[in-house]
């Protein structure tokens, strides 16, 4: 009794040929990846128009002014003088107090335009300052050209540690 058929060469070449020969229902590996391309161009195209909500940019807005009052707050440390910093539609400025030094520097906002209530106010050099707490609303300019404020977040200090968003 044998274990294992005997090899028939002429059979073994039929199912080879059979096998890979080209079939009309099937696709070749170059239609798949012009397939998958295209669908991964359109994805990308769809991922990259879709925008961010008015409440992701105005919290994106809030975390930038938190890091930018803590390095106004060390810079005021080093430089040992106060600095004024004040919050504008466009972007966040950091002066010095005192009108005879260097120009002022200016970074806009990451995401779309914002406001701040307070607009603007001054950090000393003193390692323990008051409790300040700053709110920030995102600004959406509708179809009349108006400024509408959609929505707030407060940042706040209780003047030992880092700003930091409320609730955080």
């Amino acid at each position: 009794m044998f274990l294992f058929k005997p090899h028939n060469p002429a059979t073994h070449k039929a199912r080879l040929e059979a096998r890979f020969s080209s079939s009309p229902w099937g696709f070749t590996l170059i239609e798949l990846l012009v397939v998958v391309f295209i669908i991964s161009v359109a994805s990308a195209v769809a991922v990259m128009s879709i925008r961010r909500s008015a409440n992701q940019q105005v919290l994106q807005n809030a975390q930038q002014l938190a890091a930018f009052l803590d390095s106004v707050r060390a810079t005021a440390r080093a430089e040992k003088t106060a600095l004024l910093w004040i919050c504008g539609q466009d972007g966040l400025t950091v002066q010095s107090a005192l009108p005879t030094s260097s120009k002022p520097k200016h970074i806009d906002w990451q995401q779309g335009r914002a406001s701040c209530e307070p607009a603007k106010g001054v950090i000393g050099p003193e390692p323990i300052t008051k409790a300040q707490m700053i709110s920030v609303y995102s600004e959406n300019t509708s179809d009349s050209g108006t400024m509408d404020v959609a929505h707030s977040v407060q940042i706040g200090s209780d003047g030992l540690g880092p700003f930091k968003l409320n609730g955080q």
